[in-house]
Order: C-alpha cells, then sequence, then structure tokens
C-alpha cells in the first residue's frame, strides 16, 4: 500500500504507524499559488535574528521580515511603490521591503512612522522579561551616543540590517539574494515633526534674519521642499558656484542660498544652470542684489521660455 500511494514520490511517510503520511510540495510548483490562509512561523525566530544583529536581547516579539516578505510577494508589489507602517517599533517593514526590493529587482520604498516612546519611561513600567530586555536596549543605544528611544533603536537596527544585507549579498550568504543587484541604494532619511523654522512677521514688523535659532540649513531647506512639493528623497549636495558655497537638489533642479558672500557673477552662473527654484535667504541680499537677482533670472526665463521659481525667506 504504501508503495502504491506514494507511487508519484509525493507523499511522506514517518518511521512507522504512528505518524501520518504528509503531502510533500515543492516550492517550484507553488511559487505562483495565492498565500494560504495560514502561514506559519516560528515566533522565536524574528527575536533570534534579532538578537544576532545587536550582540543581546534589545526587543520583544518584532514582526518577523521573512513573513512581510511573503506578503509582498504576494501583493504584487511594483517598481516605485510605498509601503507605509503607522506603527514601524523596530523597523521591521523597512528591514523587509529593502530585502524583498533586492530579492525581486524592484524599487520599492518605504515609509516608517513611529510615536517617540522613551525606552527610560517604557522601563519604569516593564516587568518581568522585559525590563531586562529594555534595559539592554537603553545601555546599548546609550554606549554609542544614542537617544535612548524606540526611534532610535529602529534606525540603528536598520543601519545594522544594511550592514548584514551587503556582507550577505558580497558572500551570497542567503539564497534570498541570488542574483540581486548589490548597487542598491538602502540610505534613509529620518525627520521629526516640528513647528516652522521661518517666522512670520506681524503685519507691519520688520525682521531682518526670519530664521529662526537653532535651525540648520538643511532643517529650511526641507521645509521649503514640503512647501513646493518636492520629494524628501532627492539627494542634496553641497557645492560651489563660482567659490560660492551652496545646495544643489536634484541635480540643480533646485539651488539654495545659504551663506552671506553672494555676488551678481555667481546669480548670473546660477542663472545659466536653468534650475526649476532658487531660495536664497532675506538676510543675506541688499536692496541692490536682490533687483539684479530679479533682472537676471527674467533674462534666462526670456531666452529659454523656462520659468525659475525664485524665493526668499
Amino acid at each position: 500500500m504504501r508503495k502504491i500511494l506514494d507511487g508519484t514520490g509525493l507523499v511522506h511517510f514517518g518511521d512507522d504507524e504512528s505518524t501520518a503520511p504528509n503531502n510533500k510540495t515543492y516550492l517550484r510548483n507553488t511559487e505562483n499559488q495565492s498565500l494560504t490562509s495560514m502561514i506559519y512561523q516560528d515566533g522565536r525566530s524574528a527575536s533570534k535574528r534579532l538578537e544576532r544583529l545587536f550582540g543581546q536581547k534589545v526587543f520583544s516579539n518584532p514582526k518577523d521580515e521573512n513573513v512581510l516578505i511573503k506578503l509582498f510577494s504576494a501583493f504584487g508589489l511594483k517598481e516605485g511603490d510605498i509601503v507605509l507602517d503607522f506603527f514601524s517599533g523596530s523597523g521591521t517593514t523597512g528591514d523587509a521591503v529593502e530585502k524583498y526590493s533586492m530579492a525581486a529587482g524592484k524599487k520599492v520604498r518605504w515609509l516608517l512612522v513611529q510615536l517617540p516612546e522613551s525606552l527610560e519611561d517604557n522601563l519604569r513600567t516593564a516587568v518581568g522579561s522585559n525590563k531586562k530586555i529594555t534595559k539592554n536596549a537603553i545601555d546599548y543605544l546609550v554606549a554609542r551616543g544614542l537617544e535612548p528611544s524606540l526611534t532610535s533603536l529602529a534606525e540603528e537596527r536598520l543601519r545594522l540590517d544594511w550592514e548584514q544585507i551587503e556582507e550577505d549579498l558580497v558572500n551570497r550568504n542567503s539564497s534570498l539574494f541570488d542574483g540581486a543587484d548589490s548597487g542598491v541604494d538602502a540610505g534613509f532619511r529620518v525627520f521629526v515633526l516640528d513647528e516652522s523654522g521661518i517666522t512670520k512677521p506681524a503685519p507691519g514688523q520688520l525682521v531682518l534674519d526670519r530664521i529662526k535659532p537653532n535651525y540648520s540649513d538643511e532643517d529650511i531647506i526641507f521645509e521649503m521642499m514640503l512647501k513646493w512639493g518636492l520629494e524628501l528623497t532627492y539627494p542634496i549636495e553641497k557645492t560651489e558656484i563660482n567659490g560660492y558655497a551652496c545646495y544643489s537638489i536634484a541635480g540643480d533642479a533646485l539651488i539654495c542660498c545659504m551663506r552671506p558672500g553672494l555676488t551678481v557673477q555667481t546669480l548670473n552662473e546660477i542663472a545659466e544652470l536653468e534650475p526649476d527654484r532658487v531660495l536664497m535667504l532675506d538676510s543675506i541680499l541688499d536692496d541692490t542684489l536682490k533687483l539684479n537677482a530679479l533682472q537676471i533670472f527674467k533674462r534666462v526665463e526670456e531666452r529659454t521660455q523656462k520659468k525659475i521659481d525664485l524665493r526668499t525667506v
């Protein structure tokens, strides 16, 4: 009977009659099938992988990135899709998207959102093994000069994940990356909700410098990018034009002048680059330079028939 049932080689029998026979299923025959209603995964495996990454247990019950990768494959994520996680915790979703992107050969992006939970506050209310785990996380972050918060833990996890991914890509340690592109950009940016860094003058008030204290050039640039509706993923590069230090965003699509020393010649050279937008701080301009700037960019617009959005803050 055993030989008859196993004629196709697709039945697995145990050592004796105490084990029920099971169907054998091969991945090559099921990779295009829809997911079953349940995915079994050892609940400890994700915790153990995270523990190996940090060298100690710093997070309890993380989501399993391998399960998420299976879900992303079933969803059929396309090039340019964005995966949004409003409760990102330890950052598992970001890790899973990066691995899926490389394995599938698609550039899928992720956006993680997390309240700034203090691990020190969590430590005060933690009980049982969670108390030791939270203490491990705090000690790990503080030793590296990082804020003891859940978001800092997620940032560090994503950095460590990418270091591990790079190593696996080079050494082909994982079948997940067979044929994967080793040139994938896994960089990410971290933003914190805050008020505007630009002062809004009261009616009739003259403000010489509208930038609030303790706000960096990048803070103002990102704020203006949001107001312009530009993607915050665009590359920002420090550059020099005619010896003047400024910022180039998305390959000169936006040029930002944030430092004193701007001259008419520099403005001419910026205009010749034909950027879509130019941002200048009002505090670095005098009345003559403002008038020159308007004329310089107007001449380029007339010659190229291309509108250049010129703004000062």
